[in-house]
């Protein structure tokens, strides 16, 4: 049976979505700092778990291993003699004492750079750039399903689908931008307006009851 009184269900949550379109360009210049243009996700690591996030504010610490702002550690993959990604994933590191082929001995690294590939390049005091690593990106079938742990970082789920891995424009991956950050994808504009609408929205509910009531107690009224 139903209620004959009741008019409607009431008010509830129908869903919470994540909003993943691409955010506006801000340039850094930090050299660490990275912006996925496109769909996709960096891949890091805390303790045993692997999460995902599309912030990336990235630096390295002291040991060389590239991390996030929360101490998270960036994965990627290590590279072959001819630049291709092999193998697992691995830690994003200065560390050059297993690339292939080896770095002759007394040879050091001066500087270094993030490509739009994602490949870390260090720049070496004999004048040679090597590729060290490439940074590891994560797609899923549904990206609205991941779960959220804070911090910007989210972990898979059985909603988002399995991690898809590959590396910056493999397949429908996007690319990488260095030297620059995603701002966020929230017009503010947009959401002043929306709040407003809503303010007045539920002002004009209210005056509907409030006037409905006026209404009923005239009749009150009338009929004394």
């Amino acid at each position: 049976g139903t209620n004959p009184v009741q008019v409607g269900l009431g008010v509830q949550l129908a869903a919470t979505n994540a909003n993943f379109t691409q955010g506006s360009t801000q340039t850094t210049g930090r050299a660490t700092d990275l912006m996925i243009q496109g769909d996709g996700f960096f891949v890091t690591t805390k303790g045993n778990e692997q999460l995902y996030t599309r912030a990336g504010a990235f630096t390295f610490d002291n040991t060389g291993t590239l991390v996030t702002p929360t101490g998270n550690r960036v994965q990627g993959y290590a590279l072959d003699a001819t630049g291709t990604a092999t193998g697992g994933l691995i830690d994003v590191t200065l560390d050059f004492s297993a690339l292939t082929p080896p770095v002759p001995p007394g040879v050091n690294l001066t500087s270094y750079n993030i490509g739009s590939d994602g490949k870390l390049r260090g720049i070496f005091d004999d004048g040679v750039q090597r590729d060290m690593a490439q940074i590891a990106i994560a797609d899923f079938n549904n990206p609205m399903g991941l779960e959220k742990v804070g911090e910007t970082s989210y972990r898979e789920s059985a909603n988002s689908g399995a991690a898809q891995l590959g590396v910056a424009g493999q397949g429908r991956l996007g690319t990488l931008v260095g030297g620059a950050l995603e701002m966020s994808n929230v017009d503010l504009a947009a959401e002043f307006t929306n709040l407003i609408l809503a303010q007045r929205g539920f002002q004009a509910s209210s005056r509907v009851i409030t006037t409905s009531d006026q209404v009923l107690e005239d009749l009150v009224n009338i009929k004394r």
